[in-house]
C-alpha cells in the first residue's frame, strides 16, 4: 500500500482497532470481504429530499466515514477530507415483481463490490423504494473506518437530523468528538496506570494454556469466502431465556453466553473453554459519542459443567450420569454467574489490545488462531425515529470474521426478539456445516434456557444437526436464504 495519491490533508496515526484490520488486509484492501452494511426499513411517508439533508449533515458531523488511508514504508496513515454532499442514489424498485426479492438482489450485489479506502470514499448510501410508503435506506462501508457500534451510532444520528427537519425543528448539536482526539486518548492510555493494570488482568487470565473450543471436523472443502448463517429465535425460546436472566437476576446475553459455553463444551469434550467476547471499547465520552473502529475481543475463560457429569442415556451409564448430575446442581446457575463475573471484569479492563507486541504472555494459547470462537452482543442495535415513519433496523453484513462467530441481534426486552447468525472465516467449514452448527446451538439454548436453575439439562447426544428445527431467518421485507455468502461466493 502507498499513499501517493491520498489527498494534501492533515495525516495522523490509525487507531488500535484500525491497525489490526490494515496488517490483516494489507495484501487486498479492496476485496468485498471487507464490507460491512445494514440497512433501515422505513414505512411512512418518508420525504426522500430531507433523507438527503440528513444524510449530509450527519456526515459532515462523522470524521470515520470521510478518511482516506495511506502508508509510508511501514507506517500507516489516515487523514480527513471533506463532507462529500453528493445526491443521495435513488433505486425505485416498485414497479418490479418481487420489489422485496430486487432490493435485496440489488444489495448483495452492492455488497459484493469492493472499494479501496486508500482511494475513494469508504461507504455508500442508497435509497430503495419498495412501494409508496415502504422505503430501504442501505449503508455499506469498509471494515476498517468503523465498527457495528459506530455504524449505529451514524444512523442514529441521521435518524435525529431527519426527525428534526421534518418538524421544522432546530437541528441538535452533534455529540460526536474527532479521530484525532480519540487517537490522543489512545496514546495517553498506553502511558496509563490503568494500562499497566489491564495488562496484569490479562496476564492472569491467560497465565495458563488451554484447549481449544472452537470448530473442528469438516464433512466437505471448506469455504474461501466467509459464510453466514442466520435463523430467528423461536419466541418460546426469548420467554425461557429472560424468563431464566430474571430468575438468575442477571441479563439475558449471561445466560446466552453461559449456553454456548456449555454447548461448546460439549462438543469438545472438554470442561475449560475460552469463547472471545466482542465489546465497544468505549470507556471515555468522547469513545462513546464519536463514530470510529475501536471495538476490540477478548478471552472468556469459563468453567463448564463436565461433558461426562452431564450426559447419558437410560441405564447403567445413564445412572451414573443422573447421579452425577444430581451431585452437580446448580451447575449452570453457577455457570451463569461466572459468565457475569467475568463479564463484568473483562469489561472493565476492555482497553488492552490483543495481537499488539505488548500483548501478555500467554496469548495464543489456544485463543487468537482460526479455531476460536466469538460472540457479538449487538443490544444497542434498537429502534430509530424517522419522524414519524416505522423503522427496522437489519445487518446485512458485519466483515470477515477470524475463527466462527455468533452474532446476537434485537431488543428481546422490548418484544423485537432475536435473531442468531453464525458467520466462519475462509476456510473454517463448508455452508452445510454452518447451518447444522447454527440448529445444534438453537436446540441446545432451548434445553438451557428452558432448565431450572437448580441443575443442568442433559445434552442431546447423537443427534444428527440437520434433525434440528431453527426457524429461518425473516428478515422483513428481503427475503434472506439461511446461509449466505457475498453474492458471487460459494
Amino acid at each position: 500500500m502507498t499513499g501517493n495519491d491520498a489527498p494534501p490533508h492533515p495525516r495522523f496515526p490509525l487507531l488500535a482497532a484500525q491497525q489490526r484490520m490494515w496488517a490483516q488486509g494489507a495484501a487486498a484492501p479492496a476485496d468485498p470481504a471487507h464490507n460491512c452494511g445494514a440497512y433501515v426499513e422505513i414505512r411512512g411517508d418518508l420525504d426522500p429530499v430531507l433523507l438527503e439533508r440528513a444524510l449530509h449533515t450527519a456526515l459532515a458531523g462523522t470524521e470515520a466515514l470521510r478518511v482516506r488511508f495511506g502508508q509510508d514504508h511501514s507506517f500507516p496513515w489516515q487523514c480527513v477530507v471533506p463532507a462529500d454532499e453528493a445526491p443521495l442514489p435513488r433505486h425505485d424498485l416498485s414497479g418490479r415483481t418481487g420489489p422485496a426479492d430486487a432490493a435485496a438482489a440489488w444489495m448483495a450485489e452492492r455488497l459484493d463490490e469492493g472499494s479501496d479506502p486508500r482511494s475513494g470514499p469508504p461507504y455508500e448510501h442508497a435509497l430503495l423504494t419498495l412501494g409508496e410508503r415502504h422505503h430501504l435506506l442501505f449503508l455499506r462501508h469498509h471494515r476498517v473506518v468503523a465498527d457495528t457500534y459506530s455504524r449505529h451510532q451514524y444512523l442514529r444520528r441521521v435518524a435525529e437530523v431527519y426527525t428534526a427537519l421534518a418538524a421544522g425543528s432546530d437541528v441538535p448539536g452533534s455529540r460526536a468528538g474527532t479521530l484525532t482526539q480519540l487517537v490522543g486518548e489512545e496514546m495517553a492510555y498506553q502511558h496509563s496506570g490503568q494500562a499497566a493494570r489491564d495488562e496484569a488482568y490479562w496476564r492472569e487470565v491467560l497465565a495458563a494454556p488451554y484447549p481449544e473450543t472452537g470448530p473442528a471436523g469438516r464433512d466437505g472443502a471448506a469455504a474461501v469466502r466467509p459464510l453466514r448463517a442466520a435463523a430467528r429465535l423461536p419466541d418460546e425460546v426469548v420467554a425461557a431465556l429472560l424468563g431464566t436472566a430474571r430468575e438468575a437476576r442477571t441479563r439475558w446475553s449471561a445466560v446466552l453466553i453461559a449456553a454456548l459455553a456449555a454447548h461448546l463444551g460439549e462438543r469438545a469434550g472438554t470442561d475449560d473453554v475460552v469463547l472471545g467476547l466482542m465489546v465497544a471499547g468505549r470507556l471515555t465520552r468522547a469513545a462513546l459519542n464519536t463514530p470510529a473502529n475501536l471495538a476490540n475481543e477478548l478471552p472468556l475463560r469459563l468453567r463448564t459443567p463436565a461433558p461426562a457429569r452431564t450426559a447419558g442415556p437410560a441405564g447403567p451409564a445413564g445412572r451414573a450420569g443422573r447421579a452425577g448430575r444430581a451431585g452437580a446442581d446448580d451447575a449452570f446457575a453457577a455457570l451463569v454467574g461466572q459468565v457475569s463475573e467475568r463479564v463484568g471484569g473483562a469489561l472493565r479492563h476492555q482497553r488492552h489490545r490483543f495481537g499488539s507486541p505488548d500483548a501478555p504472555a500467554g496469548h495464543g494459547h489456544g485463543y487468537g488462531g482460526p479455531g476460536r470462537t466469538s460472540v457479538n452482543i449487538l443490544s444497542f442495535e434498537r429502534g430509530l425515529r424517522f419522524g414519524d415513519c416505522v423503522t427496522t433496523l437489519r445487518t446485512l453484513a458485519a466483515g470477515p470474521a477470524d475463527g466462527l462467530r455468533l452474532n446476537v441481534s434485537g431488543d428481546p426486552q422490548a418484544g423485537r426478539g432475536l435473531t442468531l447468525e453464525f458467520a466462519a472465516g475462509p476456510g473454517v467449514c463448508t455452508a452445510g456445516e454452518l447451518a447444522g452448527r447454527l440448529e445444534e446451538f438453537t436446540e441446545s439454548l432451548r434445553r438451557y434456557a428452558a432448565a431450572p436453575l437448580r441443575g443442568t439439562p442433559a445434552p442431546v447426544r447423537g443427534t444428527p444437526a440437520r434433525s434440528v428445527s431453527a426457524s429461518p431467518v425473516t428478515a422483513s421485507p428481503v427475503p434472506a436464504p439461511s446461509v449466505s455468502a457475498p453474492a458471487g461466493a460459494s
